[in-house]
């Protein structure tokens, strides 16, 4: 019985340490090659950078996940500004937003970065507000949208009506083999699909 209570301890040590080994995390740097001072930031949004001393600041960073870095504070809200993403990088340096970086967030399940995920966004290259959904969504409360980001490697159904009716498209992830994920930073110009017109999404392609 001992033996078995330790293995259930050791099984549930390993699961832990798996799952957090899959959740969204960031590490800032001060100076290229990531080095220099460091900050962590993991399963969280940071609407301004500045409330940790970081505005302006970051030359590098070191991802798991998928991450978003903005110009500007509340994810470049109403300002239309410089953006990068980064996903699954041990250490990069920053080419779009070096020491401009105000605030950042990820995309897709906070815990577990391969789950299947959409996320929309109003702006291209993921700006402003955005609507998160890993199932089924048969309205939209997010009814501006330029940009998303799919986590996972199934596909997704958009609809330009509400409880998946009326004109249809299927996007896939462009390789399912791969962990990363699919950032399409302007749905028009990349996909054909026209700004604003998404109202309802299914899991799948039917």
């Amino acid at each position: 019985m001992a033996r078995v209570k330790l293995s259930l301890i050791l099984l549930s040590i390993i699961a832990t340490q798996a799952l957090a080994q899959l959740s969204q995390t960031i590490e800032l740097y001060s100076e290229r090659d990531c080095r220099g001072r460091k900050v962590i930031f993991s399963e969280r949004y940071v609407e301004d950078l500045g409330v940790f001393g970081w505005n302006d600041v970051a030359k590098s960073a070191s991802v798991t996940g998928a991450w978003i870095l903005y110009e500007h504070a509340f994810f470049n809200q109403g300002s239309n500004s410089a953006t990068e993403y980064i996903a699954n990088k041990p250490c990069t340096n920053l080419g779009y937003v070096p020491e401009k970086v105000s605030s950042l967030r990820f995309a897709g399940d906070k815990r577990n970065y391969l789950i299947n995920s959409v996320t929309l966004y109003k702006s291209r290259y993921f700006q402003e507000e955005e609507e998160f959904t890993s199932g089924d969504l048969p309205h939209l409360s997010l009814q501006q949208q330029a940009s998303f980001i799919i986590t996972g490697n199934a596909g997704w159904t958009f609809y330009d009506s509400a409880n998946f009716q009326g004109n249809s498209i299927c996007v896939y992830p462009p390789s399912s083999a791969s962990s990363d994920p699919y950032f399409v930073h302007d749905m028009d110009q990349m996909l054909n699909i026209p700004t604003n017109s998404i109202r309802s999404i299914k899991f799948g392609c039917v």
